[in-house]
């Protein structure tokens, strides 16, 4: 599917990249990650996301959702909302 169309009802920020994509997978556990695939950055109760950032990149995403500015791998799109579980 398009990235552009999955987030297409989401409030979003273009940080880095482009949502003309295919996408060809959704994940938010660092090792269900396929390539292809958009990484979801929750935080949660014991562990944070965003800091797999670079580790779901290399594994083959090519998108990441994010709720925290920062640092990010530049060889990806990201897109910031306001909360990444609710989205």
């Amino acid at each position: 599917m398009n990235l552009k169309e999955l987030v297409e009802k989401l409030d979003y920020t273009v940080l880095q990249g482009s949502t003309n994509m295919e996408i060809e997978g959704v994940a938010y556990h660092s090792g269900r990650v396929t390539p292809g695939s958009l990484f979801c950055c929750l935080v949660g109760a014991a562990s944070d996301g965003h800091k797999y950032a670079a580790d779901v990149v290399k594994a083959g995403a090519r998108a990441l959702l994010v709720e925290k500015e920062g640092s990010y791998p530049t060889d990806c799109t990201v897109l910031l909302v306001d909360n990444t579980r609710k989205a």
